[in-house]
Formats: structure tokens, sequence, C-alpha cells
């Protein structure tokens, strides 16, 4: 449902038509909170303002609010507004009850907005990056990671065994982080059948920002 409803909504904002494009992905929504639905809908305004954006998406964001997506879309547009308090809201108790490598980073990037110390903050990375993977697209056949959906497994060559699901949790690093929607969409680097997800690139950024700001001047 996901991939058919970014490829309709392509169509119609090549045709100009993004009220459509907009209907078809809240549709989609309405059936199963997506990150990548989410970054289709971004993709609609791409240069709005992070107020215009945050508004914008309550079409997404008071569809499915209990829906753990909804929770963390909620809570990264609230921080790429510079809204700590509402984006701690949002997130509520997910990075207790279902702590994943995205709702840590998520809760890691509130608490630096909300100036916590570099010490709290390096500890829910660490956590970060050792938790549960978020899902992402998994053969069902092989096991490879790709990095977007395709109808047959690029690595053994597996008709329609594609799904959008966690890895097993004896794996280290996962894929979805803070965020698609607040920042820009850059496709995360791959290196043969190893996908090497924005995710990772993300955490070790911070990281390397706290060690930054920790060094001595002068």
């Amino acid at each position: 449902m996901v991939p058919a409803a970014l490829l309709v909504a392509r169509g119609y904002l090549e045709q100009d038509k993004p009220k459509l494009a907009k209907k078809a992905l809240r549709a989609a929504w309405l059936l199963g909170p997506h990150p990548e639905l989410a970054a289709g809908f971004a993709a609609i305004v791409p240069d709005e303002s992070a107020s215009d954006r945050l508004k914008r998406f309550t079409v997404l964001t008071n569809s499915a609010p209990a829906h753990p997506e909804t929770k963390m879309l909620l809570a990264e547009l609230n921080i790429g507004a510079g809204n700590y308090q509402a984006a701690r809201l949002a997130l509520g108790d997910l990075a207790t009850s279902d702590p994943t490598m995205r709702s840590l980073t998520i809760l890691a990037a509130i608490e630096r907005g909300d100036w916590a110390d570099d010490q709290s903050v390096r500890q829910l990375l660490t956590q970060a990056i050792s938790a549960q993977r978020d899902p992402q697209w998994i053969c069902d056949n092989c096991g490879d990671v790709h990095q977007d959906w395709e109808p047959m497994c690029l690595s053994c060559e597996a008709i329609d065994s594609i799904d959008w699901k966690r890895p097993p949790r004896s794996e280290a690093v996962s894929s979805q982080m803070l965020p698609l929607i607040v920042g820009n969409m850059s496709p995360a680097a791959s290196d043969a059948t190893i996908v090497v997800p924005a995710a990772e690139v993300e955490v070790l950024d911070v990281i390397d920002g706290i060690d930054a700001e920790q060094e001595p001047k002068g």
C-alpha cells in the first residue's frame, strides 16, 4: 500500500495536483502510518517553514494519534519548530515503552534542545546505537535490507518478498531516525548489499557536535 500511495502521489505532483497527492497520502496514512508517507507528504511543499510544516501536517498527526509513528512524527515536527516541550509531550513514554533507535534519538534531541547536560544526551545516544532497530524494507526470503521497496529482492531475486518490518533484535544499528521530516531528506549511503542508513550518520554527527563543544579552545 505504501509504495502504491507514493507512486500515485508522485504522479499527481507531476500533474501539478498537490491536493490529490495530499488526499492519496492521507488515505494511506489512515490505513497505517509510515515514515515514507510522511516524507512524501513533506515533499508536496518542500521549502515551507518549520511552523508551516507543523500546521500542514495536522492532517496526518490528527489521524491515528496513538500510533508510534504518529507520535514520533509529531515530536520531530515540534523539534524542527523549536518547541521541545510539545515534542516531549508528543513522544510521551515511547522511548521507555518501546525504546528503538529512532525514539531514543528523538528523546536525545529533545533533551539537547532543553539544554540537558552533554552526559545525559550522550547516554541516550549510546542507548540508541544498541537499541532495537526500527522497521526497514527486508526480504522475507534472504533477510537482505533494501533502502526502498522493490518488487523483487535485489539479492535473491525472490518476487514480492520485501516487507516493512523490524530486523532481528540481535542486529546492531537501525535505519530510521531523526528525521526525514525535520531536515533534508538525504539518501542513505550504501555499499554492495550493506545498507548504511542516514540514522547512523545523524547519531555520529550529534556525538561529534558534543565532542567539539567539549574540546578546550585556544
